[in-house]
């Protein structure tokens, strides 16, 4: 997990390890699958979505994620999958309009929280997608898109 990346909108190659803004506890490594998913121009239900956007969403969801993990006591957050450019998601069966293709949907586990516990907890002040299986935690910011609040469970105990 070693070397630079160009990331759309940032001026400067960023390299893997670095923060996704500066005191963020999240690298772009994290968001983009080390390096191997950035951010692209996107087709998002009938809108276009430039690369650029997509990173700037990407740094907001690493803001609301580093929020998570304070509320959590600081317990490391894993991310599972964060950005996934369309053919990616496609590849890997995501849903069709998957957030993650915007930068805005994250699957992550808390370092000692089942998936369950965690969409509980987050559940009462969370406004985008939540939801949970014995693996991960998903979690969307498709409320910034004015879609409703939606939650799920894929049958975690």
């Amino acid at each position: 997990m070693t070397g630079s990346i160009l990331i759309p909108g940032i001026s400067t190659r960023q390299q893997l390890t670095s923060p996704i803004y500066p005191g963020s506890n999240f690298t772009w490594a994290e968001a983009t699958k080390n390096g191997s998913r950035l951010p692209i121009d996107t087709v998002f239900r009938g809108q276009s979505i430039p690369a650029a956007q997509i990173t700037r969403n990407i740094i907001t969801l690493a803001e609301r994620l580093d929020k998570i993990r304070a509320d959590f006591g600081g317990r490391p957050i894993i991310i599972i999958s964060w950005y996934r450019p369309p053919a990616v998601n496609r590849a890997v069966g995501g849903a069709r309009h998957s957030h993650h293709q915007l930068g805005w949907g994250a699957d992550f586990k808390i370092r000692g929280v089942a998936p369950r516990e965690v969409a509980n907890r987050i559940a009462p002040t969370w406004a985008g997608g939540l939801g949970d299986n014995s693996a991960y935690t998903h979690l969307d910011l498709r409320h910034l898109m004015g879609w409703s609040s939606t939650r799920w469970n894929y049958g975690s105990a």
